[in-house]
Order: structure tokens, then C-alpha cells, then sequence
């Protein structure tokens, strides 16, 4: 098990409604005010939204 640098947490986003998730590689912006993240795939972008409330 490799030991975690303070760094490597800010990747990590913790939801109290559907427990933690880690972005390797992804953008965040804002749209239409709401907060997301894309990821992508292949030729595809895939849009999260990122709840604000639920996040710590």
C-alpha cells in the first residue's frame, strides 16, 4: 500500500450522499452555475455536476 502525499487528497471529493471519489484527470468549471467536471473518454467528454451542497 503506497502512503499518500497531502497533495494527492485535494484530488479527492467527498459526497455525504454517495461516498468519496477520486478525479485522476479532469477539468472543473462552472456552467450555468452549477459546478462540474469532465472527464474524457475516447472522443466523447463526459459532464459530471458536482453537488456544492453535499461537498466538504
Amino acid at each position: 500500500m503506497q502512503d499518500l502525499s497531502p497533495s494527492d487528497l485535494k484530488t479527492i471529493l467527498h459526497s455525504k450522499r454517495a461516498n468519496l471519489y477520486y478525479l485522476e484527470h479532469c477539468r472543473v468549471l462552472v456552467n450555468g452555475g452549477r459546478v462540474e467536471y469532465v472527464t474524457d473518454e475516447g472522443k466523447r467528454s463526459m459532464y459530471w455536476n458536482i453537488p456544492i451542497a453535499n461537498t466538504t
